[in-house]
């Protein structure tokens, strides 16, 4: 798989579409964003072609190709705007979300365990968790069709490896609601952790 790296676009359209053109030319499967993507922050002048909303519009083009991480410059807002979820807020969200799977799956409500583990399928595949993307997807496709079996036979074995990702995304990443930063190295570290 070959991959291409990089960061701080900082809601310049004229850096983002020539990293994206560069992305096509290179061919690269994946494109790793180190963050700092739309907001150019407070200690920064404006970069060449400030134009958030057109760096949103081009990386969501892109989106089941990207996995993220954020940067210091990253807000809530930001995540608001794009289509593929930076992998601190994939970690945030695994309490509510772990919750609401273990509730319905005890109280066998299908319909609700559909909502949470359709999820935890799309989310998954869009930071590079291809093997419990595929496990959510085949639990979605159960419990859309009410097949308590196979829901019996994955649940646990999707939440264990849900688990193990969010601690490998904790354990190298600062996921505390509103700080984000991270270190090249660490993002590297997390994704070997996760493909392992």
């Amino acid at each position: 798989m070959k991959w291409m790296i990089a960061s701080d676009i900082h809601g310049s359209a004229f850096w983002c579409r020539e990293m994206i053109r560069a992305f096509e030319m290179e061919k690269a499967d994946r494109l790793l964003l180190l963050g700092d993507l739309l907001y150019h922050g407070p200690r920064n002048d404006l970069p060449q072609g400030y134009d958030p909303k057109a760096v949103a519009a081009m990386l969501n083009a892109v989106k089941n190709r990207i996995i993220c991480v954020r940067g210091n410059c990253e807000a809530e807002v930001d995540q608001m705007m794009l289509e593929f979820p930076i992998l601190a807020e994939y970690a945030i969200d695994h309490a509510n979300r772990s919750e609401n799977l273990r509730k319905y799956y005890s109280s066998k409500d299908w319909g609700e365990y559909t909502i949470y583990i359709h999820s935890l399928k799309s989310s998954s595949k869009t930071i590079g968790a291809q093997n419990l993307s595929d496990l959510a997807f085949s639990l979605e496709s159960a419990s859309k069709e009410g097949d308590e079996a196979v829901i019996m036979e994955g649940h646990s074995k999707a939440m264990e490896m849900y688990e193990r990702i969010v601690t490998v995304i904790k354990e190298n990443i600062d996921v505390s609601e509103g700080s984000g930063y991270v270190e090249n190295e660490d993002v590297l570290l997390t994704l070997e952790k996760m493909d392992a």
